[in-house]
């Protein structure tokens, strides 16, 4: 079947679609539809969340996946109102594409580190979406750096420009340890150059790992702060905001110049405060320090101002999301630091193994894997027109709710049908920008 122009319906359809592609909405909404689709192949392929303990092979594979899609989301909350040329907008666009579906695809078959067709789909996607952060990110910091010193919070701008910096850091010793564990089936296991490389594979992952989720973390509850101001007759939550980023920055700057020394040196962190098995280790002294700055950005997130009526609720549902990360990753992890009498590292046989184990993959679950995904809904959600947005917020609430809650019930009570709750609530509520986001009226800008 064609048109009186020669094409067909398919053609067309096809033309329309790629004419929409062009514009950023679309490439976020894709975005999002694409990691919702993501996270459904995860939950129906076998892979086992929630066991206890770090993540295994094919679940950090799945857990990639995802959090690329929520990395180019985040960067596409830094670029959404850059003006560039068309060129440029859709080598970003494509690139972007490009990237979640190479390492989404490459994702769903990865099941060992060695070298095949699919992990090198993989690893191809990895080396684009470096590529095309880098890109974004000079993009915008050059678009910022042109605006009045008025139209911006210029420590808020450091920030950010710092923990994206810190991200694209983080991603090289993340690929140097894909690289060495894919070519490390060509190498013999007893060989003095592979005993060396799975030393360093250790340290390239573990720096890689807790770098970029705290750069990430850092550059999302930042990001808001940079397009608003806090109104001048509010000082003193201005204040506590000013001490906050500065807090946010400096620990940043810490921890990204610490992982890196560990990442290529081997060098591994003191601890503190050391009392038998008691203490906490400098990285997470620093990511303390960096937890109390987001901590003074609460009530900059509870009274915030704005022309849209439902940025304000939305607002606040970030600032729960911060709080709840705050009790059911930061202090829960300290309290367990200094209670290693009872919780034994997460091994040998004291008491609370089991429950250190349930900490160790919940606070993942959902500090480094629900709030990330949820905060690239969120903050995209200022920028359009959000359909039910009560229904919205309140399944927001929801998660925020059962997903702390969970990591609590889950370490002291080794129950995990709350967390459970909050990550397949997760799941339907990343599917919510697909059907409920529409493109802002240009008149109801803030």
């Amino acid at each position: 079947m064609s048109e009186p122009n020669g094409r067909t319906i398919e053609q067309l359809n096809m033309h329309t679609f790629l004419n929409k592609f062009k514009n950023n909405d679309h490439v976020v909404i894709f975005l999002f539809a694409w990691t919702a689709l993501l996270f459904g192949v995860d939950l129906f392929s076998g892979i086992r969340w929630f066991q206890t303990g770090d993540f295994g092979f094919r679940t950090v594979m799945a857990y990639h996946g995802l959090l690329i899609a929520a990395w180019l989301l985040l960067l596409m909350v830094f670029f959404r109102p850059v003006k560039t040329s068309l060129f440029l907008q859709k080598i970003i666009h494509y690139g972007i594409a490009f990237s979640v579906l190479l390492t989404g695809v490459g994702t769903w078959f990865v099941h060992y580190g060695n070298c095949s067709l699919w992990t090198g789909i993989f690893l191809t996607g990895l080396v684009f979406t470096v590529l095309i952060s880098i890109v974004i990110t000079v993009v915008s910091i050059r678009y910022f750096f042109q605006l009045p010193a008025d139209k911006i919070n210029s420590l808020a701008l450091w920030t950010v420009v710092f923990a994206f910096g810190s991200m694209l850091l983080a991603a090289f010793p993340g690929l140097l340890a894909a690289l060495i564990q894919t070519l490390g089936s060509f190498i013999s296991p007893e060989s003095p150059t592979s005993i060396l490389a799975a030393s360093r594979t250790g340290n390239y992952v573990d720096a890689h790992s807790h770098q970029m989720l705290a750069s990430f973390l850092s550059a999302a509850f930042t990001l808001p702060l940079v397009y608003r101001q806090v109104p001048l007759k509010q000082k003193k939550i201005s204040l506590l905001q000013t001490i906050g980023l500065i807090l946010i920055l400096l620990a940043t700057l810490a921890q990204t110049t610490l992982y890196q020394y560990c990442a290529f040196s081997g060098w591994e962190p003191p601890v503190l405060f050391h009392h038998q098995l008691n203490g906490i280790p400098l990285d997470d002294a620093f990511l303390s320090i960096l937890g109390l700055g987001m901590l003074l950005l609460l009530p900059t997130f509870w009274l915030t101002t704005g022309k849209k009526t439902h940025w304000l609720p939305i607002s606040r549902l970030i600032a729960a999301l911060l709080f709840a990360y705050l009790l059911a990753v930061v202090l829960l992890g300290i309290f367990i630091e200094f209670h290693e009498s009872f919780f034994g590292q997460a091994e040998g046989n004291a008491p609370g193994v089991p429950h250190d184990l349930a900490f160790i993959r919940g606070h993942l679950l959902f500090g480094f894997f629900i709030i990330p995904l949820l905060l690239s809904v969120l903050l995209h959600a200022r920028n359009f027109s959000v359909l039910h947005v009560h229904f919205f917020i309140v399944f927001g609430w929801l998660i925020v709710i059962t997903g702390a809650a969970g990591v609590l019930f889950w370490v002291f009570s080794l129950n995990t049908i709350l967390i459970k709750t909050a990550f397949y609530l997760t799941f339907l509520f990343l599917w919510m920008p697909v059907f409920l986001f529409r493109q802002e009226n240009p008149e109801n800008k803030t």
